[in-house]
């Protein structure tokens, strides 16, 4: 267990320009304007291993994710579960659980787990790598992405959980936002897969959900916009979920918009459970057929008529990417 020496470190926020500093300054240094004080205790924290928290990089459901530094100047990610859930058993054991199962895989478009403990206030912490990168996320809110750009990515997220299946772990919430992309020097749009918040490993029972993937309340974990049919009943689970969720993923990225879209949540699961996909090329034209096929094959509704394989899903779309053609330069009319 790892504990944490307290530092004095005061983190204030422009109301103008929404920047947020941390030390000692008391003036926004572009407009002047003086800075808000906001409260974050963990912002200057020390791990034993010598890494400080010097700022916060992203916020979530569960917990908030620090960039920390050590004093020979090495950059992690630090994930800590937020302090308003200390005290609730099914949170910290996914928490737990999170750090555990990724900490067992290793595999280049995974985000790595280094480490992980508990901070002297009860609550748990995971050290990773640090990613300077965007999700896909922020990719399509401009618009679909050609085939000749999304198709590697594909191809390196079904990889990724290529090896988290053969680890017997389905990841559960395959969906834009989890999908990180960097740049390399020698490589663009390499893909992080993230969050294993709600991973499961086949074969064990959950001490805060049954056999069929439910919340002690009887909630169905997920997310609607990507959820296969039998998460989204409550059914058992394996690895052919994570197939579909890709197969929401790879729609929402070829054609700019997800499979179906409801007013509800309930109403969505219910699409998802029982509405046929739209056919790609009637949403875009850029789209072959050899990909719409791969695309609706893996969002077929029942489990046996899609891939039973991520590298079944693979094979097709390495296949389907070697007969894109290359983007033709076309000079200028003289």
């Amino acid at each position: 267990m790892m504990a944490v020496k307290d530092l004095q470190s005061d983190k204030r926020m422009c109301l103008v320009c929404q920047l947020v500093f941390v030390g000692t300054t008391r003036k926004c240094p572009n407009d002047g304007t003086p800075l808000v004080l906001i409260s974050d205790p963990l912002i200057g924290t020390t791990l034993a291993q010598g890494y400080q928290l010097i700022e916060q990089v992203g916020r979530g459901a569960m917990g908030s994710v620090y960039k920390a530094i050590d004093e020979y100047g090495e950059v992690v990610a630090v994930k800590v579960l937020h302090k308003s859930l200390v005290g609730e058993l099914e949170p910290v054991r996914r928490f737990q659980m999170e750090a555990q199962l990724t900490s067992r895989l290793s595999h280049r478009n995974i985000i790595s787990v280094d480490d992980f403990g508990v901070l002297s206030d009860g609550r748990p912490y995971m050290i990773m790598d640090f990613i300077e990168g965007q999700s896909i996320n922020t990719l399509v809110e401009s618009g679909p992405m050609a085939m000749q750009d999304a198709l590697p990515i594909f191809v390196q997220v079904a990889s990724a959980l290529a090896h988290a299946h053969e680890k017997n772990i389905i990841h559960r919430d395959v969906k834009l936002s989890n999908i990180m992309l960097i740049n390399l020097p020698y490589q663009r749009n390499v893909v992080k897969l993230v969050d294993f918040g709600i991973a499961k490993q086949l074969g064990t029972d959950s001490p805060f959900e049954d056999q069929n993937g439910l919340t002690d309340g009887g909630q169905v974990v997920g997310s609607p916009l990507y959820m296969s049919p039998e998460q989204c009943m409550g059914q058992a689970l394996d690895y052919r979920t994570d197939i579909y969720s890709l197969g929401c993923v790879m729609f929402y990225v070829l054609t700019g918009r997800p499979v179906f879209t409801a007013e509800s949540v309930m109403l969505l699961m219910r699409h998802q459970i029982s509405r046929q996909p739209q056919s790609l090329r009637a949403v875009t034209g850029s789209v072959s057929e050899e990909v719409e096929r791969v695309v609706l094959k893996t969002l077929a509704k029942m489990p046996e008529d899609r891939y039973q394989t991520m590298n079944e899903v693979i094979a097709d779309l390495e296949h389907a990417l070697s007969r894109v053609a290359p983007l033709r330069v076309v000079p200028d009319a003289a």
